[in-house]
């Protein structure tokens, strides 16, 4: 145990827990730092971060790994006080860091993993950026494929090609579901990540701008739009002249589910003024308004 350093202890059952601590360590080591090799398996390691607050968690396989909890398994400890994250993976319990039997990769074809972020603080009542950032270890096989799914979004993330996702979270407890996880993390052979990615597909059946949140807001708000077919999109925004205030977005969209944040700059990146303004998508032929309102 490092002096200067926090440690924690789960109790699944009630009573008393008493902690002995030999002077000497009694089993090894498992390696955890970002893309640490390991010579009978590989890992991912993912970091998410917000603001100044940080967590982390290890994905992996490993031939001696065993189905369930064991010494290749850490728990996911609480949040930090003050501004705190967490970033896990549910089992049967939140784990910051899961090895699966490398056995799962030979008889399924490929191996799931839901991920969660918890957050015990909101700095912007729209929600605040998170980043998830990606590291996969060299030792990874070539035939194998991974993927980010954000099943919020309807969203797929080549881990092997995009080293970074964002997405807006405002506060958010840990779960205790798979179902409920926002992400999936999948590992597997081509037809495994396949067959993955449809079963969880929820792509949309029409085209439609939503409503901002929070509306009235002040000075951030989310906008979400989805896409039942792919398009060239603009999404814009206007003050109550009709006059174009900030152009958000331009360009080519497959189908799927959007979201961006506005912090209420115009082009310029000056703050505007309160007031009404209107929020226009364009998708091909569609076309969409929704009416917001900055107060301060």
């Amino acid at each position: 145990m490092k002096p200067f350093s926090g440690y924690w202890v789960r109790n699944d059952h009630p009573g008393d827990v008493t902690l002995h601590v030999p002077p000497v360590e009694a089993t090894a080591t498992i390696a955890r730092q970002a893309g640490a090799a390991r010579a009978d398996g590989w890992n991912i390691h993912i970091i998410a971060h917000a603001g100044g607050a940080s967590a982390d968690a290890t994905l992996g396989v490993l031939s001696s790994a065993r189905d369930g909890r064991d010494l290749n398994d850490e728990l996911a400890p609480p949040m930090s006080p003050g501004e705190g994250m967490s970033l896990y993976a549910y089992s049967d319990v939140p784990r910051s860091q899961d090895y699966r039997s490398s056995a799962a990769l030979r008889t399924d074809g490929g191996i799931t993993w839901p991920l969660d972020v918890a957050k015990n603080f909101v700095r912007d009542r729209a929600g605040d950026s998170v980043t998830l950032s990606f590291t996969l270890a060299a030792s990874m096989p070539a035939e194998e494929r991974a993927i980010l799914i954000d099943r919020r979004l309807d969203r797929v993330v080549n881990l092997q090609e995009e080293p970074e996702y964002r997405f807006i979270l405002g506060e958010r407890a840990a779960l205790f579901a798979n179902d409920d996880a926002r992400f999936v993390v999948v590992v597997g052979r081509d037809a495994y990540v396949a067959a993955q990615r449809a079963r969880m597909s929820h792509a949309p059946s029409g085209t439609v701008l939503h409503q901002n949140t929070p509306n009235p807001f002040n000075p951030t708000t989310v906008i979400r739009y989805d896409l039942a077919a792919p398009a060239d999109v603009t999404l814009r925004i206007y003050d109550i002249r009709g006059a174009l205030v900030k152009s958000l977005e331009r360009g080519h969209r497959p189908a799927g589910r959007y979201e961006i944040g506005w912090n209420g700059e115009n082009e310029q990146g000056e703050r505007v003024a309160s007031g009404v303004y209107f929020c226009e998508l364009r998708a091909g032929t569609f076309r969409e308004t929704r009416k917001m309102i900055l107060l301060k």
